[in-house]
């Protein structure tokens, strides 16, 4: 009678332990799939006076909240075509916002780009602005057409692997470069078209992460003509990297993944 007993007491607890297990799973993959990505906003006017200091911000977010812990937020600005970038830590002013503040002694176009990690997550998007005249700036077909000539003239130089998706009436065209290598910028290139045209004024970021990591990088696309979206980014080391193209408009919001190998 013991013996059953205790065997009894045995099968019990087994089967109260897997359930516990089994819940605990289900309850990781759950906050796992929950995770909302990490949504960074640059503030700042699109025209600056020359030798006039402009306060820089970028507002973090996730989800509905606020990120107030962030651990790195850095500004990295640059005049066009210049090769020194300057990097610019951020002060915490409450309520998800960073900011910097900074003079611009130059006319002329310039970028910035907000680096911000925070929660196992990081996000670059970037916004370009004038100093001074706005007439100084040059049009944005030029720009576009720069940016797909650009494009072109790599197709000549690289053979280059397509990957395609369709769904409904929305197609993404996403052209990785298979000679990619680490620690050098290239250039992340999306063409986006809907019912057969192509779609412009979308939000199109690109994700980017490796299997072995939590950490997911997001980066804003700029957009150039017919339906072309663009972003620059270097690969810190060699190995296979996640891509995922992320295009949002109203209330279309389609994406497609790519596995890119990059070498050292």
């Amino acid at each position: 009678m013991k013996k059953l007993l205790v065997f009894l007491l045995c099968s019990l607890f087994l089967v109260v332990t897997g359930c516990s297990q089994e819940e605990k799973k289900v309850e990781n993959k759950s906050k796992s799939e929950a995770i909302a990505p990490l949504e960074v906003k640059i503030q700042m006017p699109e025209t600056v006076k020359a030798n006039e200091n402009v306060k820089i911000e970028a507002v973090v977010t996730q989800g509905e909240e606020q990120v107030e812990d962030a651990d790195k937020v850095e500004f990295e600005v640059w005049k066009a075509d210049a090769k020194d970038h300057e990097m610019i830590e951020a002060k915490h002013q409450g309520d998800g916002v960073y900011s910097i503040e900074k003079g611009f002694p130059e006319e002329g176009n310039y970028s910035v780009i907000a680096h911000v990690t925070a929660r196992d997550l990081h996000n670059m998007p970037k916004k370009e602005f004038v100093v001074g005249d706005q007439a100084a700036a040059p049009k944005a077909d030029e720009q576009a057409k720069k940016a797909e000539d650009h494009h072109h003239h790599g197709d000549e130089q690289a053979k280059k692997v397509e990957d395609h998706h369709h769904h409904g009436n929305v197609a993404i065209e996403f052209h990785p470069d298979n000679k990619w290598k680490a620690n050098e910028e290239i250039t992340l290139t999306a063409h986006i078209k809907n019912e057969g045209q192509p779609l412009n004024k979308a939000r199109v970021r690109f994700e980017i992460w490796q299997n072995d990591s939590a950490k997911h990088t997001f980066i804003d696309a700029t957009e150039g003509n017919n339906g072309q979206y663009n972003a620059q980014t270097t690969f810190e080391a060699a190995g296979d990297y996640n891509v995922k193209v992320h295009v949002e408009k109203d209330e279309l919001h389609e994406h497609i993944e790519v596995v890119v190998p990059v070498t050292p």
